[in-house]
């Protein structure tokens, strides 16, 4: 009995300093509140308890420490005999993630800039493409491809990385050769722009059609970025076939037309396929022909004619071909042809001693005619006679003769081709009416008993 009333006495000791122990106290600290990723921060609490996430119910872990790897506020609850406990509340901080800002296209010939962002951290560092490097917050570059910076927050390292790309310009592309025949075109198309099209020819169409011996370029433009793109035309030069040879069939002889021989192929115009072809039939005739480009050209057109070989001309004088210093001589029969004196009138008048031929020409050829020599002669005339020779004079086609000397005269009217068209003898004054004559060249011959006085040409209006 004694023995289980000292039990009880101890149970109830024992049961009463329990029940006068005071509850836990528990606190928790780090030494960074800043998480550098990949890498956590400890969490310490000097007592051993329940690790939770500000916002989440369940228990992380329980320990008197806790490795928290992301950025949120954290707490320890401790539980025991005497109660329960909350620590204070510590919260830990992610790393700010940088980025990189600007554009991501670069433009030929141009820069861009590129921004570290946000403004917080204490150190950046770049590192790009061919060595590149910088410290400062922001950087001009030039040249596309990878670019990274490093920034330092609160002790913590952190990266971003950015891809610069070129702004890529496709080439002209075209329909058809660059090498173009005479009067031969190729499509040229611009690559797509966002903005218009300017052609070097004026033109503000994506397609054009070139025609010409140069080069073609064009502006377009894509991502803010202009460009020009350049293509080369090239117009062959191969001139059309020209048909040589005589044009006119002569007597009904063949005659033969060709052309150059630096052609592949030939098709004239009267069925033939060679270079050469021979014909006595009059007409058109032209020929076309493919170079060794390729190219099929058409010569000009001949007209092929008909002609016979000339009979050689006869020339004659009318009166003699001797006569006195200051007169002249009359030489005719020209029909078709050149005097030697670069004269094509039917009749001439020369007044020096000289060879007198005509020449005459066509297609068949050339004839000359027989020659006729004149001579002049220095005469000695009477200063007396001469002034007794009559004075002659013609005024609206009337012609006046004046014998001074009252000696006997004759004066004659012919006509270009020899033939005498007026006749008459003068003693002293006469008046002749010419107004019967053509309008044409005549030849006015005053003569003596015994020589020619005066001949001269007068031409009738």
């Amino acid at each position: 009995m004694k023995k289980l009333i000292w039990v009880i006495v101890l149970f109830l000791k024992f049961n009463l300093a329990i029940a006068s122990c005071p509850p836990p106290v528990v606190t928790i600290s780090t030494n960074s509140t800043t998480i550098c990723a990949p890498s956590s921060v400890t969490l310490l609490a000097d007592i051993v308890g329940d690790w939770y996430m500000l916002g989440n119910q369940q228990p992380l872990a329980n320990n008197y420490f806790y490795d928290a790897y992301f950025g949120a506020t954290y707490f320890i609850v401790v539980t025991d005999s005497s109660g329960t406990d909350t620590s204070n509340f510590i919260t830990l901080n992610d790393v700010p993630q940088p980025i990189i800002t600007g554009d991501s296209v670069l433009c030929a010939n141009s820069n861009i800039v590129l921004f570290a962002a946000p403004d917080t951290f204490v150190y950046v560092e770049w590192s790009g493409p061919n060595f590149f490097t910088s410290i400062s917050p922001q950087v001009s570059i030039n040249e596309a491809g990878y670019y990274q910076i490093t920034a330092i927050y609160d002790g913590c390292s952190t990266y971003a990385s950015k891809i610069v790309d070129d702004v890529f310009f496709n080439t002209i592309t075209f329909n058809g050769s660059l090498q173009l025949c005479p009067g031969d075109s190729v499509e040229l198309i611009a690559p797509i722009s966002t903005n218009n099209y300017f052609w070097n020819t004026g033109q503000t169409t994506q397609t054009i059609f070139a025609t010409q011996n140069q080069e073609y370029n064009v502006l377009t433009y894509s991502n803010n970025c202009s460009a020009t793109q350049t293509i080369s035309v090239d117009l062959l030069n191969t001139p059309p076939p020209i048909i040589n040879g005589n044009f006119t069939i002569c007597d009904s002889l063949p005659v033969t037309l060709s052309v150059d021989n630096n052609f592949v192929s030939y098709s004239w115009s009267n069925g033939e396929f060679t270079n050469e072809i021979s014909t006595n039939i009059s007409g058109i005739y032209y020929v076309s022909a493919v170079d060794f480009y390729g190219c099929f050209q058409t010569s000009e057109t001949i007209n092929l004619t008909n002609d016979t070989s000339i009979a050689v001309p006869t020339i004659y004088p009318i009166g003699s071909t001797e006569f006195c210093e200051g007169n002249f001589a009359i030489l005719s029969g020209n029909l078709y042809g050149v005097w030697n004196t670069n004269e094509s009138d039917t009749s001439i008048t020369v007044s020096q001693t000289g060879n007198y031929f005509v020449t005459v020409s066509n297609a068949c050829g050339t004839t000359v005619s027989n020659t006729i020599n004149t001579v002049q002669h220095i005469c000695l005339a009477i200063e007396e006679a001469e002034s007794c020779n009559p004075k002659t004079i013609i005024l609206n086609n009337v012609l006046e003769v004046n014998n001074l000397c009252n000696q006997k005269f004759s004066i004659s009217i012919i006509n270009m081709q020899g033939q005498i068209i007026l006749h008459k003898t003068i003693v002293n004054f006469v008046e002749i009416n010419l107004n019967y004559l053509a309008s044409a060249s005549y030849i006015l011959a005053i003569e003596s008993e015994d020589k020619i006085i005066e001949k001269r040409v007068f031409v009738k209006e």
